[in-house]
């Protein structure tokens, strides 16, 4: 299953600015993504569409609370 780390790896090498990434703390197969805000990449779905394309990934969705943060379901 994809960790939380390499998640995090793997989105700095393709360019996504996070604060974070943590695993949820009830859902074992879902990682929660914190974006750096001020970078923008939320505002047009480019985080979302990066974060989807990483492997191990199955789904990405916004927070409905807040676009900055996704909740990545991963295998």
């Amino acid at each position: 299953m994809l960790t939380a780390q390499v998640l995090a790896k793997e989105l700095g090498s393709r360019g996504v600015v996070i604060l974070a990434v943590t695993r949820h703390r009830t859902l074992p197969d879902v990682l929660v993504v914190y974006l750096h805000g001020n970078a923008g990449q939320w505002v047009d779905g480019t985080a979302v569409r990066r974060v989807g394309r990483v492997p191990g990934v199955v789904a990405v969705s916004e927070s409905v609370p807040t676009p900055t943060i996704l909740l990545v379901r991963v295998r």
